[in-house]
């Protein structure tokens, strides 16, 4: 599936996003989020939407990739690659 977020890290703890393209175009949601450093500037981040839908992204800032994987109850996981724009 297609989607486009932009996302924003606003403290070090609270994200927030908004889907821009696909779908689900115009969701939006803010929660906490956990991120922890797994190799030089490539980080796991993780965190549970109000909806219960659970995110978990890699980030590869050396190179710009995301792999993320979403896993909405009831529902087969959700696994995408693309590109972060900053």
């Amino acid at each position: 599936p297609a989607a486009v977020f932009d996302v924003e890290f606003k403290d070090n703890k609270t994200l927030s996003f908004t889907q821009t393209e696909g779908e689900n175009k115009g969701y939006s949601d803010t929660m906490p989020f956990t991120a922890e450093e797994i190799a030089d500037h490539v980080y796991m981040v993780h965190w549970q939407e109000n909806a219960g839908i659970a995110v978990i992204h890699v980030q590869n800032w050396n190179t710009l990739e995301v792999w993320t994987n979403i896993y909405v109850p009831g529902q087969p996981g959700i696994h995408m690659k693309g590109r972060m724009r900053l």
